[in-house]
């Protein structure tokens, strides 16, 4: 679990949090900028828990576990949204398919 402070937990914004987190903070970053820019993401949204809110986004995801380098949804039909997203590897992520070998790890 991600401890947050009390300016967490009141929706400031703490860079504290984010130079803790550097490769989540991308990763949120790069799925919003996905779903916005990305033609073949235009009908992907991201929850609107985690639009605006890295903080509420790495509660619910978690810290990116070794070894995994992507943000993963489960199931392609499905936004980014909790229990949809896990941490998986690059091929996990480019291959279409649901995970396979590696063991996901599922947002809470």
């Amino acid at each position: 679990m991600v401890e947050r402070s009390d300016s967490q937990k009141n929706g400031k914004h703490d860079m504290t949090l984010i130079q803790q987190y550097p490769r989540e903070h991308e990763a949120w970053k790069n799925m919003r900028g996905r779903c916005s820019r990305d033609r073949y993401y235009q009908t992907v949204k991201v929850c609107a828990e985690w639009q605006f809110s890295f903080e509420q986004f790495l509660e619910d995801v978690g810290a990116r576990p070794d070894g995994c380098v992507a943000l993963v949804r489960l199931n392609k039909s499905r936004d980014y949204e909790p229990g949809n997203v896990c941490w998986g590897t690059a091929s996990d992520r480019n291959s279409g398919r649901r995970i396979g070998k590696t063991t996901p790890v599922l947002a809470r």
